[in-house]
Formats: C-alpha cells, structure tokens, sequence
C-alpha cells in the first residue's frame, strides 16, 4: 500500500483515470490479505481508502474509485469473510471494467469533433488518448510543464501510435491557438457547483481558446466527479466519495476564471456533448411535443462476463438515437414519474434475485444531469429496473 500512495503522490505522467485504476488494484490487494472477520477487512480497506485518497487529494477520481469499493463492502459486513472478500473483487472488476467502457463511450462522442481537427491538449489523460487514437486528428499539440517535464511522454506516446503531434511549453499555448480548432482536456475533479480541477494553467488557456471562439471541450470520466461545491470540499478536503459515476465528454461554455489550489480551476456551463451534436442534424422521426428532452448514453453489461458490452443512445423529443424504436422509447419515458430515481434509503427489499445484468445510463434529462445504474440483485432494483426496460433492449 505505501508504495502504491507513493506512486501516485510521486506521478507526473498519468491522468486521474489511470489514478483510479491504481486505486482500485491497490484495495483489491489489501482485500486479498487473510482476515478473521469482516469487520477486519472493511476497516484495512477504510483505512487504504483513506490513505490513497490523501496522497492525490485534488483528483477527485482516486476518492470516487475508493468510495465505490467502501460502499459494496459497507453494505454486505453481514458476509463471512470470504464471501466479502469475492464480493470486493467482484465489484472492484466492474469498476475497472466500466471505465474502460467509459473510455470507449467518451471516444465515440467525440470522434465527429475530432474528425479533421487541429487539436490543442493540456492534459495526460488516458482517455483522451483513447479518443485521439479512436479519431486521429489532422495535428494535436500537446503542452510540456516544466521542471519534471508533464506532457512530454504523453506526447511521445501519441507520435508512437503514428499522430503528428507538435510540443509547445505551456507559455506559449495560448499563441498556438490561432491554428487550432479545439481544445480537448481532462479533469482531476468535477465539482457539484461545475467547477472543476485540472492541471495548472487550464484556465488561462480555455480563457484565449474562448476569446478566439475556439470551443473548450473537457473529457471527464464522472468518477471523478466530486457531490460537495468546491468552497465547501474542494480539493484538500478530507472524505471518501460515493458510488462510481459514468464516463461524459463536456463543451465549455462561458468560462469564468475560479481562484485556482494546487491545480488549475475554472467553471463550466456544462451540457454534453451530444446534446449539441443533435442541433441542426437531418433525417430524424418529427418530434413528439409530449416527449421529455433527453438525451442519454445506455450500456449494458453482464456482470462478471467477457461478453461485450452494448450500447446505445436515445435522444428526445426528436426520438433519434441507436435504440430501437426511439420513438416508443421517447414517449413512454415521459410516462414515467422520476425514471432514473434510486431505490429510497431504508427500503425493505425482498431477497430476490433478476439476473447478472447491469445497465449505466448517463446524459441529461429534462435539463438535469442523468449519471446511475440498474441492476436486478434484489425486489427493489428489480421493480426499478422494470420501470424503464424499454431503455435496455438486450435483456
């Protein structure tokens, strides 16, 4: 464990989706160690979560990763040992499964924007490298921080795969911008309030990139999402996160500079990506006045399987998307009263078990931010499940 803290307190080189995926292998290490009772093993993963949390505390991504392990444990201490032990790994693989689907999913989002495009990056992200290679752009530029040089291998990488890629310091990236025609990075951590924490001098980058009407677009895997505003948690705040999130590409619109920490911090009006894409594009059913506005991102997946995941999308009210029939999908989403509302705190649930599927729907929903899943491990998620299985046409 302190080698895996002091790696990640040490890197320069990584973004915070590949400090999740440490994270996670970190604690699926500690619940490998002999314990005689639960209590044992959920306190020494307590205690690792904390530890790795602490060693980056301004990438929310490494929090979020930990706080989905502590929240499955938390919820089965009941189990032997053993049986705990599984159930750790079980969910510990999903999340390193589901952020590689993550991947994917943020790459065909953004494959028509990259598409024949002169790309500025100021980030290391794993995920933006994922959509890079996905849809080469024309040229990508790349930013190198010194002293320890951040950037630089990242870039190198990228010119391996067989990108052209120019190196520019970073004082000299706003000057480049007149050649480019978007400005792609990641996220440590996204607030609650939209602000968000990412590499020192993001913001003054995004601001030229504004001024020169250059669209700032920020790839941002929701695990690193943080629930707190960033007055009230920030990136030194102590604290574990929740549930694991889902993978979203956000447009930066009306960028405003935020008091930056340890790492660079500015504001999004945030939307998806998708969502504008959709303006303006042809040949779709006529819209149903009655519909809600959605747009949204399904996948499902089979817990515990190598079976592919599959995936669609669904838009409303103009019912476009890959689901089948969207139209009918439109209409009776509308019908249903908070579809995509968790199961309440408390709920006496009846032990009943639907099947190994899980399905993630991320995206917006009549203006707000849509980011769960559904699974059918007991009457609740069940009844939950059924209410929008329209959504998930594979089971």
């Amino acid at each position: 464990m302190a080698a895996v803290v002091e790696e990640l307190t040490a890197d320069r080189e990584h973004g915070a989706s590949w400090m999740a995926r440490r994270t996670v292998e970190a604690m699926l290490e500690v619940a490998e160690k002999p314990f005689e009772t639960s209590a044992e093993l959920f306190d020494a993963l307590v205690d690792a979560g904390r530890k790795l949390s602490e060693s980056r505390p301004g990438v929310g991504a490494i929090a979020g990763a930990a706080g989905r392990v502590l929240a499955a444990a938390n919820a089965h201490t009941f189990l032997e040992p053993d049986q705990l032990r599984q159930l750790v790994s079980e969910e510990g693989n999903a999340i390193l499964q589901a952020r590689e689907r993550a991947a994917a999913s943020i790459a065909i989002q953004l494959q028509d924007r990259l598409k024949d495009a002169v790309v500025l990056t100021h980030s290391a992200s794993a995920t933006v490298r994922e959509a890079l290679l996905h849809t080469p752009p024309t040229r990508a530029i790349c930013t190198v921080s010194e002293p320890v040089g951040e950037g630089r291998a990242f870039a190198e990488e990228l010119r391996g795969e067989g990108l052209n890629v120019d190196l520019v310091e970073d004082a000299d990236a706003p000057s480049v911008l007149d050649d480019a025609t978007l400005f792609l990075i990641g996220a440590d951590t996204v607030f609650h309030d939209g602000t968000l924490n990412n590499k020192l001098g993001t913001t003054a980058i995004a601001e030229a990139a504004a001024a020169r009407n250059i669209p700032t677009v920020v790839r941002a895997h929701a695990a690193g999402a943080d629930r707190r505003d960033r007055d009230r948690g920030g990136a030194d705040a102590d604290g574990l996160g929740g549930r694991a999130h889902r993978p979203h590409a956000l447009p930066a619109r009306g960028l405003r500079a935020a008091p930056a920490r340890d790492r660079g911090l500015m504001r999004l009006a945030a939307v998806t990506l998708a969502a504008l894409a959709a303006a303006g594009c042809a040949g779709r059913s006529s819209p149903d006045s009655t519909s809600p506005t959605a747009d949204l991102q399904i996948s499902i997946s089979i817990r515990g399987s190598e079976a592919p995941t599959k995936m669609w999308t669904l838009r409303c009210p103009d019912a476009s998307g890959t689901l089948p029939a969207p139209a009918r999908a439109c209409r009776k989403l509308g019908e249903v009263k908070d579809p995509f509302a968790p199961v309440p705190k408390g709920t006496a649930c009846t032990q009943i078990y639907g099947g190994p599927e899980i399905a993630d729907v991320s995206g917006t929903y009549n203006g707000e931010a849509v980011d769960t899943q559904f699974s059918r491990g007991n009457g609740c998620d069940i009844e939950r499940w059924n209410r929008v299985r329209f959504l998930f046409p594979s089971e």
